[in-house]
């Protein structure tokens, strides 16, 4: 039913429980997990080249840890990249 007026959180849920089931609940993720999926598979995939880039520039070695603003700036530029594949 549409329009319905609950006063709480857990009267929404209730009511979506009741009128669509507990499958009412996930209605409309689909769209959302095509979207998730791939911006995650490209924000993985991206950080790890994005901070082997940094590790040749500053010549650290793998065994090494990456120096924390380097990175901050891998992760950064792999959310930008998975935003710019995905939107």
């Amino acid at each position: 039913e549409h329009g319905l007026k609950t006063d709480s959180v857990m009267g929404l849920y209730r009511s979506i429980i009741q009128n669509e089931g507990v499958i009412g609940l996930w209605a409309g993720n689909g769209a959302n997990l095509l979207r998730i999926f791939p911006a995650k598979a490209v924000v993985f995939a991206s950080n790890d080249m994005y901070q082997g880039i940094f590790r040749q520039l500053t010549h650290t070695p793998e065994h090494q840890k990456l120096h924390s603003a380097y990175a901050f700036f891998a992760g950064g530029l792999a959310g930008m990249s998975a935003t710019a594949c995905t939107y």
